[in-house]
């Protein structure tokens, strides 16, 4: 009965030892799962906060992106406007009546007319054919003569003083003033 009662003590410090480590061990396993479980758990806050910092900053470059390309259409838009009036005003002044037509070729002889030199004027044959007498009255105030040469150009003239040749013709005066007629047609249709 001796050796009962040892083995029985032995059984039950080993059954207590048992018990001890494994409520140890199952204390531990549950402190090892709490710590994943908070890792995995600010892992997933981060990467969470990095993807909702991500769509603010694509959203953001999806808006200035929207922003900069209707700004682009915009002034796109203005500038194909401006350029369609900058040819109106062209055809418009091509198309003037006779008188008034001459009215702006007196103005461009006043600007551009050497006064006290013999020269000639070439105009277009459609032009020679409609002059009128007013412009011829204006034009013997200078030392020009109508040529007889017809030259290829849609309006305007060319002033001729011996082998000088001064291009007067509207579509070079609308190329060498682009940016100021530009300027003023931008003016007219966009200022607020």
């Amino acid at each position: 009965m001796g050796l009962e009662r040892i083995l029985n003590k032995i059984n039950q410090e080993a059954s207590e030892n048992c018990e001890l480590i494994l409520s140890e061990a199952k204390k531990s396993c549950e402190e090892i799962a709490e710590e994943y479980r908070l890792d995995a758990q600010r892992k997933s806050d981060e990467i969470e906060f990095v993807a909702q910092e991500k769509i603010k900053s694509d959203i953001n470059t999806i808006k200035s992106d929207a922003e900069i390309l209707c700004k682009r259409k915009e002034l796109s838009a203005k500038k194909q406007l401006s350029d369609n009036m900058v040819k109106t005003a062209y055809e418009h002044l091509c198309k003037l009546d006779d008188n008034a037509y001459f009215e702006v070729f007196a103005r461009l002889l006043k600007l551009n007319a050497h006064k006290n030199e013999n020269g000639e004027i070439l105009l277009n044959e459609k032009d020679k054919k409609r002059i009128t007498d007013n412009f011829l009255k204006i034009l013997s105030g200078y030392k020009l003569i109508i040529s007889s040469e017809n030259r290829q150009i849609d309006a305007g003239f060319i002033l001729k003083y011996e082998n000088i040749e001064e291009n007067c013709t509207f579509s070079a005066i609308f190329k060498e003033k682009k940016d100021q007629i530009s300027d003023a047609v931008n003016k007219i249709l966009f200022s607020q």
